[in-house]
């Protein structure tokens, strides 16, 4: 029989346990950590057509209802972290990527998930700031000039090559190639559609006369172009890399320029502390007939920026382009160093012209014997061997600093 105290013993001891119950079911519901679940979705799906993606991480959940932060890894060597939880990316090739993405709470409880999807397009900005889509690698390429066709073959994708000019002759592969220009006349458009090709090159100094007019005809026909439009070093190297992405050979290209930038730094350095007496008066020419006054490359140009990283002074340099040269004002000058510039395709009379005028023996250059002779598109075509150039230049003013 229950007595009126263990009746109240046995209650207390009921909700002592029921609270115990209740309070364990508290933590259990509001205090326990949990984990948080990583998902998200991209746009445009697969394929991803322009190599720009938006990843959505907003269904991204936590049960605490606190992710700290998002950490995004494209699967290209690229990797994001953020508070936000969309992010935008954009592919400079075309391939596989795996991206994964990487959740974290204020708990520091992690969570991820991977998706891998395919970019299939890129784009390329040219030197006309033109956007050009690169929807495949390309495997019928024309080539409008010789410098484009020189890098064409650098960065590895020659024996893709279908068609060229008939001045491409570098390499000696390139001359066996399809012409679609003959003796230095107008371009063959038909030739250049007959050839297919899926990304045509070409160098705007070649599109001049008038400003874009072979450009305007291959857009008509809707042909994918690339312009290159090299002014100094910087541009011809910035070229090789555009080249390289245009043709999905972005390795060959960066490992080329490196090759090419330490090769100029060399020359660079061994002839930076020169003092302007050490560093010789040069004159360059590209023609001279003995009759009318010869032909030079003053600032802006190839030849010019070859002298002066060589560690020389072009005498020609206080005017701009390529112009030609007062007789009477390369006299006074009095040039230590004279180079010719030969076209060996275009034979042309300039070094005994040089040698044979009298009022030319009086120069330094002359008497001493100091003409020599460079392949001109060493020195002005906007292509990897203007670093050849360079040296060759370097070698001839500063002999002594490069045995």
């Amino acid at each position: 029989m229950f007595t009126s105290k263990k009746i109240i013993a046995t209650g207390i001891v009921l909700l002592i346990a029921i609270g115990a119950i209740a309070y364990g079911l508290w933590l259990f519901i509001f205090q326990t950590t949990t984990t948080p679940v990583a998902s998200f979705t991209y746009f445009p799906t697969n394929p991803v057509i322009y190599g720009t993606v938006i990843f959505d991480a907003s269904a991204c959940y936590d049960p605490d209802g606190h992710i700290a932060n998002y950490t995004w890894n494209f699967g290209d060597g690229n990797v994001t972290v953020t508070d936000d939880s969309m992010v935008e990316h954009r592919y400079a090739s075309i391939g596989d990527y795996t991206v994964t993405l990487n959740v974290t709470d204020n708990s520091n409880m992690q969570s991820s998930t991977a998706i891998t999807l395919y970019s299939a397009a890129m784009v390329v900005v040219d030197d006309l700031g033109r956007e050009v889509v690169i929807d495949k690698p390309p495997k019928r390429i024309v080539s409008m000039a010789p410098s484009v066709t020189e890098i064409l073959f650098a960065v590895g994708v020659g024996d893709k090559v279908v068609g060229v000019t008939d001045a491409c002759d570098y390499p000696p592969e390139a001359s066996g190639i399809e012409k679609i220009r003959e003796s230095y006349g107008d371009f063959n458009v038909e030739k250049i559609v007959e050839l297919e090709p899926d990304l045509v090159v070409m160098d705007r100094y070649l599109d001049l006369y008038p400003p874009g007019f072979w450009l305007s005809k291959l857009e008509e026909i809707e042909l994918k172009v690339v312009v290159l439009y090299a002014k100094n070093f910087e541009d011809v190297f910035h070229d090789i890399k555009l080249v390289g992405n245009a043709t999905i050979t972005q390795e060959n290209a960066t490992n080329l320029v490196t090759s090419l930038e330490q090769r100029v730094k060399t020359v660079t350095n061994k002839v930076k502390n020169l003092t302007e007496e050490e560093m010789p008066r040069l004159f360059a020419t590209g023609y001279y007939d003995g009759e009318s006054d010869p032909w030079t490359s003053g600032y802006g140009t190839f030849g010019d920026a070859i002298i002066k990283k060589a560690g020389g002074i072009n005498i020609a340099g206080i005017k701009g382009g390529y112009f030609q040269m007062d007789l009477e004002a390369i006299i006074w000058a009095n040039p230590e160093i004279v180079i010719v510039i030969e076209d060996y395709t275009w034979p042309t009379p300039t070094y005994d012209a040089l040698l044979s005028d009298y009022r030319l023996s009086t120069i330094d250059a002359i008497k001493n014997g100091a003409v020599y002779k460079i392949d001109a598109n060493l020195m002005s075509r906007p292509g990897p061997r203007l670093v050849d150039g360079l040296e060759e230049t370097a070698e001839i003013l500063h002999p002594e600093r490069f045995p």
